[in-house]
């Protein structure tokens, strides 16, 4: 399985997005707001700066250069890339937040390599990626490899992207030496490059079902050799997520509650959705 990651260090280049809190944002609605509007309240971090460079990227699974269109697919698949110039800073904060024209939840953020300096929360109805703890800085910036996204289903329309990063001088107050930057990017739905795409479903054998610990995941009829999973529980909640590749994977459902699981599969053009049983 082969991943794309995006290393930000050159001359203070800051990767991803903030919080007042050292170990994340504040839980909802705050942490969900900050990634918008800032903090705003007791405990912040000093006030607005202008990065003299900033970008919110989207890489597509199997490339190597960001969307150049501002459209992504349906369901597809992508790495987040994100650069702010802070180089004054000693520690960094974030928090990311996708959401669509409505301001609701605009398909799925993911740490499927479990990086440190990232972490995905639920805040209400909102999943967000925000840091753990804070980060140290990499030649005067940070450095970051990319979080995964996986597009929501073909009508969502417009997503945003809205990322708040601190910049801080780590004195253990929230002073006037700390500093925040409020980003935001919008992408248009696209389309597929083919009807053949769209209509393309791939083939996936599960065993043993039901499954105790590992479930074997045997994807046939396929052109790629990334996909993304994600398993839902009866009652449409997310129970886990991650990536696996063409042929035969094996998935850790240990943690699973006993009874019927759905698990979506899906590159962006190929998708399948394939149920199973937990004892």
């Amino acid at each position: 399985m082969k991943r794309y990651l995006l290393f930000f260090c050159t001359t203070g280049l800051l990767y991803v997005s903030l919080s007042s809190s050292s170990s994340g944002p504040s839980s909802t609605p705050q942490g969900v707001q900050t990634a918008k509007n800032g903090c705003g309240g007791a405990g912040c971090h000093g006030s607005t700066f202008t990065p003299t460079n900033s970008t919110i990227d989207l890489i597509e699974d199997g490339q190597t250069s960001p969307v150049a269109d501002g459209k992504y697919k349906p369901n597809g698949s992508y790495t987040i890339g994100v650069t702010v110039f802070a180089p004054s800073a000693q520690k960094f904060g974030f928090i990311m937040l996708v959401t669509d024209a409505a301001g609701n939840q605009a398909g799925t953020l993911a740490n499927p390599l479990s990086l440190p300096q990232a972490k995905i929360t639920t805040k209400g109805q909102f999943t967000v990626a925000e840091h753990p703890s804070p980060i140290s800085p990499v030649g005067g910036g940070l450095a970051v490899p990319g979080l995964d996204w996986t597009a929501p289903p073909k009508g969502k329309g417009a997503v945003t992207f809205y990322v708040a990063v601190n910049a801080v001088n780590n004195n253990g107050s929230a002073d006037a030496g700390d500093n925040y930057v409020l980003l935001s990017k919008t992408y248009q739905e696209g389309f597929p490059v083919s009807v053949e795409d769209v209509e393309r479903e791939i083939e996936v054998i599960a065993y043993p079902n039901p499954a105790t610990n590992l479930l074997n995941i045997d994807i046939q009829n396929s052109t790629s050799n990334k996909y993304h999973y994600t398993i839902y529980s009866l009652a449409g909640t997310v129970a886990a997520q991650g990536h696996v590749g063409n042929n035969v994977n094996t998935v850790d459902v240990s943690a699973l509650a006993s009874g019927t699981h759905f698990m979506s599969i899906t590159n962006g053009s190929e998708q399948k959705v394939i149920t199973f049983n937990k004892l």
